[in-house]
């Protein structure tokens, strides 16, 4: 009901224009707006399973902030000196912190992207170009969650028989998971030939193969394609204007935040928020028209 229903190529390119954003804005408040609306929406598409994702992109980026500021020392304001004498500033700790979180951000946006995009949206989009690209592009993304099940299943079996990950020494356990991943490369190798002989059986290597796809670009995807367009204007009208760069190289240098400037801000924030306002006011309108039926 979300922006999954939108047209392939909508969805496509806004997850593309909002990756590609928030990885090339340095400006802290552009990074709080893109890192806030992606946890908001995985937390709805994933619900509660989403914290242990989100929590292990914050480990990751607190680590990555002391790595980088213990190696990177630019900067003038000394905090304090690393055991081997070099200065530990506050414009490397900043940058770090800001780099981590925005690696965080574009991996939120990522897993939301895999949630969204199905199989089909992927071959109608490459099928276009290529439709056997596409034919391998959908073998490969419905692989993915059946490696992890076929793994799960491994892992379970082999914990009955007192072969799990956490049983056993250590050169016990690494024997076992020798035993689990060997197991799970043979049943990947005698499945992919599965796979191989099914769509051969069904003319994928013939030529002249097109691509069939039921979508529509109706009205609705016009406007949403037009609202983003209009967004996306605005905001790369901001970056023109130097307001969604930040230096941090001597000293971290900001442009005076303007009445202009939160215009941009806003207009950030509502191209972040998009795909979640689309899918809180579908199933807004879907509860009404339910509570209209009769039972």
């Amino acid at each position: 009901m979300g922006i999954e229903s939108c047209h392939p190529l909508v969805a496509a390119s806004y997850f593309t224009v909002v990756i590609i954003l928030t990885a090339i804005l340095d400006h802290p408040v552009f990074l709080a707006i893109s890192w806030f609306f992606a946890l908001m929406y995985l937390v709805k598409l994933e619900g509660a399973h989403a914290f242990r994702f989100i929590g292990s992109l914050v480990i990751i980026a607190v680590v990555f902030a002391a790595v980088f500021t213990a190696n990177v020392h630019f900067g003038i304001t000394v905090l304090t000196h690393t055991h081997l004498g070099n200065p530990v500033t506050l414009e490397s700790l900043a940058y770090g912190v800001l780099i981590g979180f925005k690696i965080g951000a574009v991996f939120m946006w990522l897993r939301c992207l895999v949630d969204v995009f199905t199989a089909d949206k992927v071959v109608y989009l490459f099928g276009r170009v290529s439709p056997r690209l596409a034919l391998f592009s959908a073998v490969a993304l419905r692989s993915a969650p059946l490696v992890g099940a076929q793994m799960t299943r491994l892992s379970n079996a082999q914990r009955s028989i007192g072969l799990g990950a956490g049983q056993g020494s250590v050169s016990r356990r690494l024997r076992n998971w020798v035993r689990r991943v060997s197991a799970l490369i043979t049943w990947a190798i005698e499945r992919m030939a599965q796979m191989s002989d099914s769509m051969r059986s069904r003319g994928s290597s013939l030529r002249g193969r097109t691509a069939f796809a039921l979508v529509r670009f109706d009205a609705r995807d016009r406007k949403v394609a037009i609202g983003l367009a209009f967004l996306f204007s605005i905001v790369l009208f901001g970056i023109s204007l130097d307001q969604a760069r930040m230096l941090f190289d001597p000293e971290m240098i900001a442009n005076v935040a303007t009445p202009l400037s939160f215009l941009f801000f806003l207009s950030y924030a509502m191209l972040c928020a998009t795909p979640l306002v689309i899918l809180l006011v579908s199933e807004s309108r879907f509860a009404r028209d339910r509570s209209k039926v009769k039972p």
